[in-house]
């Protein structure tokens, strides 16, 4: 029986490993401010050590939220 092409891929280990993420809903409730809301995706799978707080003041301080998702 022939394989299909993408069968071939998956067992071949081609595709890397899956990649745990850890996705935090930020709503933005500002006058004035286009966007109701963003997420944060990270590899910081900890939620007690970086706090879903933390990582909003850290990325917003650290003008990191330009490759946002914006919802």
């Amino acid at each position: 029986m022939n394989q299909h092409p993408d069968e071939a891929v998956y067992e071949s280990h081609i595709l890397p490993e899956p990649l745990l993420l850890r996705q935090i809903k930020v709503s933005v409730n500002q006058s004035g401010v286009r966007i109701q809301g963003f997420y944060i995706i990270t590899t910081l799978l900890d939620a007690k050590a970086y706090t879903a707080d933390y990582l909003i003041n850290y990325t917003s301080n650290a003008g990191m939220l330009s490759c946002s998702f914006v919802i």
